[in-house]
């Protein structure tokens, strides 16, 4: 049975250490979503800020074909990028669930490691026990 046990022991061990490397790996997803998520962010404001440029260009001098067709560009740059950061905003979503089922997952392989662990110490205190019954009963016998 203790062998049974050490092998359910080194199982939830290695559980546990592939549970920890998928929330390692989760939490870099994460990071690196925000990052770009950010990114997505600024490129967004920086689209906009071109587009406000185009369309007071274009309320300043109504009758420029160039100020017209920047504004329309700018429209464009401005939506693509919106789009971008909207998806990116979704990545991120989905890294950060990743990330909360990967700690659950973490925590979950703790445990069984910490049950297997205390089955494993009350399996010995239980053979100790019984080798020590065995031991005063063998001298009880010698005794008479």
């Amino acid at each position: 049975m203790t062998q049974q046990l050490q092998q359910a022991n080194r199982i939830a061990q290695l559980r546990e250490r592939r549970a920890q490397r998928v929330r390692r790996e989760a939490k870099a997803a994460e990071l690196k979503s925000a990052a770009a998520a950010q990114q997505a962010h600024d490129v967004y404001k920086l689209e906009r800020e071109q587009r406000e440029n185009a369309e007071f260009m274009l309320l300043s001098n109504p009758a420029d074909p160039q100020a017209l067709l920047w504004r329309q560009v700018s429209d464009q740059k401005c939506e693509s990028a919106s789009m971008q950061r909207a998806d990116a905003y979704d990545a991120l979503s989905e890294a950060r669930e990743h990330l909360l089922a990967a700690r659950t997952q973490h925590e979950r392989a703790a445990e069984r490691a910490d049950l297997i662990t205390e089955k494993a110490m009350a399996e010995r205190k239980t053979e100790a026990l019984r080798r020590e019954t065995i031991a005063d009963e063998a001298a009880e016998e010698c005794r008479q």
